[in-house]
C-alpha cells in the first residue's frame, strides 16, 4: 500500500512538472529591432530580414521580431546608445 502511494505521488509529481514545462515553453515573446537604415537598405533586406525569419522559424513562432527601420521609433543616431542603456524608446 505504501509503495502504491509512493508511485502515485511520483506519477502526480511528474505530471505537474511536465505540465509546468509545457506552459513555460508555450510563452511567446515579441522583440523590437530598431535600426537607423532605411527599410530598402541592403543590410535590412539581406541580413536583418533573413535573420528575423530564421529566428521565428527556429522558435516555432514563439519569438517574433518587429523591425523598425530609419529610426522610426524616434530619436536620433546620436542618442541611440543612451536609449539602449536606459531602455527608453524616446
Amino acid at each position: 500500500m505504501k509503495a502504491l502511494k509512493l508511485a502515485g505521488a511520483a506519477i502526480l509529481g511528474t505530471a505537474i512538472a511536465l505540465a509546468g514545462t509545457s506552459l513555460a515553453s508555450a510563452q511567446e515573446f515579441t522583440f523590437k529591432l530598431h535600426q537607423m537604415l532605411p527599410a530598402t537598405s541592403p543590410a535590412q533586406k539581406n541580413m536583418l530580414e533573413p535573420w528575423v525569419k530564421q529566428v521565428e522559424e527556429n522558435s516555432g513562432g514563439r519569438v517574433k521580431i518587429e523591425i523598425y527601420p530609419a529610426m522610426s521609433l524616434g530619436g536620433t543616431r546620436r542618442n541611440s546608445s543612451s536609449r539602449l542603456v536606459t531602455g527608453s524608446s524616446t
